[in-house]
């Protein structure tokens, strides 16, 4: 991985970290003949996590055009759950899609441009309140291009 142009750290506190498997819930659309179409709409509880993680950027001075300034790019996401409770029944992985969207979408970027993804949780069951630590870097190039298997080490 390259080094980036730009990074940008950041720390969401006070929030209750969505989990994945309760971000969308599917609600009746219309019916078309014999078939019942299905939309999915987020879920009270993740539209209010997106909207506090966005107030807290815009509270914190993170101006929404400030990464569209670097032009289409690609970017690195790093995030550091500090949980206090149900630590061993959430996956980071669980946690990460609600925040990378609302961290993205504040941004007006869209998230299929973020090319790598690094995760980790810690537990503070003293702590008063779950925070996210953020990292989010700025690439010059997308490095896949010069992606090859030979130089690919497990």
């Amino acid at each position: 991985m390259e080094n980036p142009i730009y990074k940008f750290n950041f720390i969401i506190t006070d929030v209750k970290i969505p989990s994945v498997n309760s971000l969308y819930i599917p609600k009746y659309v219309y019916q078309k003949g014999r078939r019942v179409c299905l939309g999915m709409f987020m879920n009270p509880d993740a539209v209010k996590f997106k909207e506090q993680l966005q107030n807290q950027l815009y509270k914190d001075g993170y101006r929404r055009d400030e990464i569209k300034r670097y032009g289409t790019k690609f970017y690195k996401l790093s995030l550091v759950y500090v949980l206090k409770r149900s630590f061993l029944k959430r996956d980071t992985d669980n946690c990460s899609k609600c925040v990378q969207d609302s961290i993205m979408s504040y941004f007006d970027v869209n998230d299929v441009y973020v090319q790598s993804t690094h995760q980790e949780k810690f537990y503070n069951p003293k702590s008063d309140f779950e925070s996210v630590l953020c990292k989010l870097e700025v690439l010059m190039d997308n490095d896949l291009e010069s992606f090859s298997i030979d130089n690919f080490k497990l």
